[in-house]
Protein backbone atom coordinates (compact mmCIF):
# COMPACT_ATOMS: atom_id res chain seq x y z
CA UNK A 1 0.00 0.00 0.00
CA UNK A 2 2.75 2.89 0.71
CA UNK A 3 4.59 2.09 -2.36
CA UNK A 4 0.93 2.98 -4.17
CA UNK A 5 0.63 6.42 -1.93
CA UNK A 6 4.79 7.17 -2.70
CA UNK A 7 3.65 6.92 -6.01
CA UNK A 8 0.71 8.99 -6.06
CA UNK A 9 2.47 11.69 -3.66
CA UNK A 10 5.29 12.01 -6.51
CA UNK A 11 3.07 13.77 -8.57
CA UNK A 12 3.61 16.62 -6.30
CA UNK A 13 7.16 16.61 -7.66
CA UNK A 14 5.98 17.33 -11.56
CA UNK A 15 5.07 21.22 -10.56
CA UNK A 16 7.79 22.13 -8.02
CA UNK A 17 7.02 26.04 -7.60
CA UNK A 18 2.92 25.27 -8.08
CA UNK A 19 3.55 22.79 -4.97
CA UNK A 20 5.49 25.12 -2.78
CA UNK A 21 3.26 27.49 -3.18
CA UNK A 22 -0.33 25.63 -2.17
CA UNK A 23 1.78 24.07 0.57
CA UNK A 24 3.06 27.23 2.10
CA UNK A 25 0.59 29.95 1.06
CA UNK A 26 1.46 32.01 4.04
CA UNK A 27 5.24 31.79 3.37
CA UNK A 28 5.47 32.66 -0.38
CA UNK A 29 7.98 34.45 -1.89
CA UNK A 30 6.79 37.69 -4.07
CA UNK A 31 8.73 36.27 -7.23
CA UNK A 32 7.35 32.59 -6.58
CA UNK A 33 3.97 33.62 -6.80
CA UNK A 34 5.12 36.06 -9.91
CA UNK A 35 5.86 32.70 -11.87
CA UNK A 36 2.31 30.89 -10.24
CA UNK A 37 0.51 33.68 -11.98
CA UNK A 38 2.79 33.72 -14.94
CA UNK A 39 2.44 30.13 -15.93
CA UNK A 40 -1.41 30.58 -15.34
CA UNK A 41 -1.72 33.36 -17.46
CA UNK A 42 -0.08 31.93 -20.56
CA UNK A 43 -2.43 29.01 -20.13
CA UNK A 44 -5.06 31.46 -20.41
CA UNK A 45 -3.76 32.76 -23.36
CA UNK A 46 -3.12 29.17 -25.25
CA UNK A 47 -6.83 27.60 -24.50
CA UNK A 48 -8.96 31.47 -25.68
CA UNK A 49 -7.12 31.27 -29.19
CA UNK A 50 -7.85 27.68 -29.23
CA UNK A 51 -11.42 27.68 -28.33
CA UNK A 52 -11.73 30.36 -30.69
CA UNK A 53 -10.12 28.24 -33.69
CA UNK A 54 -12.73 25.36 -32.45
CA UNK A 55 -15.57 28.00 -32.91
CA UNK A 56 -14.61 29.66 -36.26
CA UNK A 57 -14.02 25.58 -37.71
CA UNK A 58 -17.77 25.19 -37.16
CA UNK A 59 -18.60 28.27 -38.78
CA UNK A 60 -20.51 29.46 -35.71
CA UNK A 61 -20.89 32.92 -34.10
CA UNK A 62 -20.35 33.97 -30.49
CA UNK A 63 -23.92 34.66 -30.57
CA UNK A 64 -24.41 30.50 -31.90
CA UNK A 65 -22.18 29.35 -28.84
CA UNK A 66 -23.65 31.58 -26.64
CA UNK A 67 -27.69 30.56 -26.74
CA UNK A 68 -26.51 26.77 -26.94
CA UNK A 69 -23.98 26.88 -23.83
CA UNK A 70 -25.94 29.83 -21.87
CA UNK A 71 -22.42 31.84 -21.40
CA UNK A 72 -22.92 35.73 -22.54
CA UNK A 73 -21.29 36.54 -25.69
CA UNK A 74 -19.23 39.31 -24.43
CA UNK A 75 -17.26 37.07 -21.50
CA UNK A 76 -17.13 34.55 -24.60
CA UNK A 77 -15.14 36.78 -26.80
CA UNK A 78 -12.60 37.89 -23.41
CA UNK A 79 -11.87 34.14 -22.98
CA UNK A 80 -11.23 33.95 -26.74
CA UNK A 81 -8.77 36.81 -26.42
CA UNK A 82 -6.93 34.96 -22.96
CA UNK A 83 -8.44 37.77 -21.03
CA UNK A 84 -10.22 36.44 -18.73
CA UNK A 85 -10.33 33.18 -16.48
CA UNK A 86 -13.09 30.70 -16.99
CA UNK A 87 -14.29 28.29 -14.40
CA UNK A 88 -14.47 24.47 -14.60
CA UNK A 89 -17.68 24.45 -15.17
CA UNK A 90 -18.30 26.77 -18.34
CA UNK A 91 -15.09 24.82 -19.76
CA UNK A 92 -16.88 21.82 -19.22
CA UNK A 93 -20.03 23.09 -20.94
CA UNK A 94 -18.04 24.97 -23.91
CA UNK A 95 -16.40 21.41 -24.27
CA UNK A 96 -19.36 19.40 -24.53
CA UNK A 97 -20.96 21.60 -27.31
CA UNK A 98 -17.79 21.39 -29.58
CA UNK A 99 -17.66 17.72 -28.67
CA UNK A 100 -13.71 17.70 -27.31
CA UNK A 101 -12.06 17.00 -24.91
CA UNK A 102 -9.68 19.18 -22.57
CA UNK A 103 -7.13 17.75 -24.43
CA UNK A 104 -7.60 19.27 -27.83
CA UNK A 105 -7.01 22.57 -26.50
CA UNK A 106 -3.25 22.01 -24.60
CA UNK A 107 -0.37 21.05 -26.65
CA UNK A 108 0.20 17.06 -27.28
CA UNK A 109 2.69 14.70 -24.98
CA UNK A 110 5.51 13.02 -26.66
CA UNK A 111 5.06 9.71 -27.61
CA UNK A 112 6.77 6.47 -27.83
CA UNK A 113 6.20 2.98 -28.62
CA UNK A 114 2.70 3.62 -28.66
CA UNK A 115 3.03 5.02 -24.77
CA UNK A 116 1.68 8.66 -24.86
CA UNK A 117 4.53 10.36 -22.22
CA UNK A 118 3.95 13.57 -20.65
CA UNK A 119 7.04 15.12 -19.20
CA UNK A 120 7.92 16.90 -16.17
CA UNK A 121 8.41 19.87 -18.00
CA UNK A 122 5.08 19.31 -19.86
CA UNK A 123 2.66 19.32 -17.01
CA UNK A 124 0.43 22.36 -16.27
CA UNK A 125 -2.45 23.17 -14.09
CA UNK A 126 -5.23 25.02 -15.13
CA UNK A 127 -6.88 27.19 -12.77
CA UNK A 128 -10.25 28.58 -11.86
CA UNK A 129 -9.98 31.66 -8.97
CA UNK A 130 -13.68 31.42 -8.92
CA UNK A 131 -14.24 27.99 -7.84
CA UNK A 132 -10.78 27.51 -6.06
CA UNK A 133 -9.76 24.83 -7.85
CA UNK A 134 -6.58 23.63 -10.06
CA UNK A 135 -6.45 20.87 -12.68
CA UNK A 136 -3.02 19.39 -13.93
CA UNK A 137 -4.22 17.52 -16.67
CA UNK A 138 -1.64 14.40 -16.78
CA UNK A 139 -2.58 12.25 -19.85
CA UNK A 140 -2.97 14.85 -23.14
CA UNK A 141 -3.17 11.93 -26.20
CA UNK A 142 -5.69 12.12 -29.51
CA UNK A 143 -9.29 10.62 -28.94
CA UNK A 144 -8.76 9.07 -25.69
CA UNK A 145 -10.92 7.19 -23.88
CA UNK A 146 -10.26 8.22 -20.43
CA UNK A 147 -9.01 11.12 -18.57
CA UNK A 148 -6.88 11.35 -15.50
CA UNK A 149 -6.03 14.25 -13.53
CA UNK A 150 -4.77 15.73 -10.59
CA UNK A 151 -7.57 18.40 -8.78
CA UNK A 152 -6.48 20.82 -5.89
CA UNK A 153 -9.36 21.86 -4.26
CA UNK A 154 -8.75 25.65 -1.75
CA UNK A 155 -10.80 25.86 1.34
CA UNK A 156 -14.17 26.20 -0.01
CA UNK A 157 -13.37 25.44 -3.54
CA UNK A 158 -15.76 23.64 -5.08
CA UNK A 159 -16.95 22.86 -8.83
CA UNK A 160 -20.92 22.04 -9.97
CA UNK A 161 -21.05 18.91 -12.54
CA UNK A 162 -22.90 18.99 -15.51
CA UNK A 163 -25.38 16.26 -15.66
CA UNK A 164 -23.32 13.32 -18.21
CA UNK A 165 -23.03 9.86 -18.99
CA UNK A 166 -20.05 8.05 -17.99
CA UNK A 167 -17.92 6.74 -14.80
CA UNK A 168 -15.18 8.57 -12.71
CA UNK A 169 -12.85 6.96 -9.90
CA UNK A 170 -10.34 9.20 -7.58
CA UNK A 171 -8.77 8.79 -4.54
CA UNK A 172 -8.02 11.45 -2.27
CA UNK A 173 -4.53 12.66 -1.29
CA UNK A 174 -5.00 14.66 1.41
CA UNK A 175 -7.58 16.62 2.81
CA UNK A 176 -11.46 16.61 2.84
CA UNK A 177 -14.13 16.32 -0.11
CA UNK A 178 -17.62 16.02 -0.26
CA UNK A 179 -19.46 14.28 -3.21
CA UNK A 180 -22.75 16.29 -3.35
CA UNK A 181 -25.10 13.91 -5.18
CA UNK A 182 -29.08 14.91 -7.15
CA UNK A 183 -30.72 12.87 -4.35
CA UNK A 184 -29.85 15.59 -1.88
CA UNK A 185 -27.58 13.55 0.18
CA UNK A 186 -23.86 13.91 0.60
CA UNK A 187 -20.51 11.67 0.61
CA UNK A 188 -17.06 12.61 2.55
CA UNK A 189 -14.18 11.24 1.82
CA UNK A 190 -10.63 11.66 3.46
CA UNK A 191 -7.06 10.99 2.89
CA UNK A 192 -7.15 7.10 1.40
CA UNK A 193 -10.34 6.86 0.72
CA UNK A 194 -11.78 6.42 -2.96
CA UNK A 195 -15.11 6.71 -5.20
CA UNK A 196 -16.02 5.17 -8.09
CA UNK A 197 -19.47 6.86 -9.55
CA UNK A 198 -21.97 7.29 -12.30
CA UNK A 199 -21.36 10.45 -13.78
CA UNK A 200 -25.43 11.67 -14.23
CA UNK A 201 -25.69 11.20 -9.99
CA UNK A 202 -23.40 13.66 -9.15
CA UNK A 203 -24.01 17.22 -8.81
CA UNK A 204 -21.26 18.65 -7.40
CA UNK A 205 -17.85 18.23 -5.46
CA UNK A 206 -16.81 20.44 -3.15
CA UNK A 207 -13.38 20.64 -0.75
CA UNK A 208 -15.68 21.06 3.06
CA UNK A 209 -12.21 20.74 5.27
CA UNK A 210 -10.04 23.60 6.41
CA UNK A 211 -6.79 22.45 4.09
CA UNK A 212 -6.29 22.05 0.84
CA UNK A 213 -7.78 18.61 -0.67
CA UNK A 214 -6.10 17.03 -3.12
CA UNK A 215 -7.35 14.06 -5.55
CA UNK A 216 -6.35 11.92 -8.26
CA UNK A 217 -9.07 11.49 -10.80
CA UNK A 218 -10.06 9.23 -14.06
CA UNK A 219 -13.07 9.85 -16.27
CA UNK A 220 -14.45 7.75 -18.79
CA UNK A 221 -15.19 8.59 -21.68
CA UNK A 222 -13.44 11.90 -21.03
CA UNK A 223 -15.93 15.16 -20.36
CA UNK A 224 -13.10 17.62 -19.62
Amino acid sequence: MSSILDALLAVRKHSPIYWTNIQHSEQIDPEERTLSEREADTLTKIIGPRLRAMRQERGLSLLNVAEATDISTSFLSLVEKGRSDITFTKLIRLLGFYDVSVSDLLPQGTHADHVAVMRQSEQRFLHSSEERLDVCVLARTPDPTMHPQLAVYQPGGHMKYAAHKGEEWFYVLAGQIALHMLDGSNITFGPGDSGYYSCDRVAAISNTGPTEARLIAVSSPPHF
